[in-house]
């Protein structure tokens, strides 16, 4: 946790996921979306359909704690082959698609937003591979040409 969050709140073990009639939910908050194991793991969850993300990030001049945070997104969508939604209470608001394209976005202070969303069943390379690509590439470097 970061600053006063470990004050706050105290992180929990494992994956979340929930039913919601006809969809299977993967419950992560904006903390999660910093580290790449956390998405994979709700994912991997007897199949979830879409993350949702609720989010309140500190004031900051021009949100740009918040625009950090919001970075995240779309690749770990793009990583899991999972829809995010993001929903911060403060500032940057957004739906990503399973090929992690930015569907619809929401700015500070702006009102609701809903989109059609898609997630693929064939989880992309780098669901399976994670952090390893960097090891490979590492290695790749150091064969000799």
């Amino acid at each position: 946790m970061f600053g006063s969050e470990k004050r706050m709140y105290e992180p929990g073990q494992e994956a979340k996921v929930t039913d919601i009639p006809g969809i299977r939910v993967g419950l992560l908050i904006c903390y999660d979306l910093c580290f790449p194991s956390f998405v994979p793991k709700t994912v991997a969850r007897k199949g979830t359909d879409v993350i949702t993300l609720p989010c309140i990030d500190p004031p900051s001049r021009n949100d740009v704690l918040a625009a950090m945070h919001t970075s995240f997104t779309p690749f770990r969508s793009a990583g899991s082959g999972v829809a995010i939604v993001r929903s911060d209470g403060y500032a940057c608001s957004m739906i990503t698609g399973g090929a992690g394209a930015i569907i619809k976005e929401l700015g500070s202070g702006e009102g609701k937003v809903v989109a059609r969303t898609r997630s693929y069943s064939a989880r992309p390379i780098e669901f399976y591979v994670r952090d390893s690509w960097v090891w490979i590439s590492g290695f790749l470097v150091l064969i000799p040409r």
